[in-house]
């Protein structure tokens, strides 16, 4: 089943407010950006779906924007990484073996790519959990 987005009008108050909670201004003084009161800013947001879906997918495209410049940081942060252990940097490099839990007991392997035995295994958990609830209830028994 598709949803179609549906766009929400709001007014010029509505969009002041919205720019002040997006600014990470407090409900209080988003309502005073708007000139309008707090109440009136809290019952929008309480109320006033249009207002909220509008807020919310402005919030959305907010978040999907920081994402996208946080993943061009990370790139350009691992090409720092990268060449800072290229050029030796001992500091760096146990650093890195460190983040991706080399030195970490027990350093958990990839399960199994087929679906019949990762099925198999599901069922022995699941056989071994039972057997356990079963013995802990002639446990209790004696």
């Amino acid at each position: 089943m598709t949803q179609v987005a549906t766009v929400h009008r709001v007014d010029e108050l509505r969009l002041k407010a919205m720019e002040g909670l997006l600014a990470g201004l407090t409900v209080t003084a988003a309502a005073q950006k708007a000139g309008v009161s707090r109440e009136t800013l809290h019952r929008w947001l309480r109320e006033d779906f249009g207002f909220q879906a509008v807020l919310n997918r402005f919030r959305r495209e907010a978040h999907e924007a920081m994402q996208a410049r946080l993943l061009a940081m990370a790139q350009k942060a691992a090409s720092v990484v990268e060449q800072a252990v290229a050029e030796g940097d001992v500091k760096v490099a146990m650093e890195v073996l460190k983040s991706c839990g080399v030195f970490a007991k027990g350093l958990q392997q990839p399960g199994p790519e087929d679906p019949d035995e990762i099925r198999e295994k599901a069922e022995i958990n699941r056989m071994k959990l039972e057997n356990e609830k079963r013995l802990d209830r002639l446990m209790a028994t004696y």
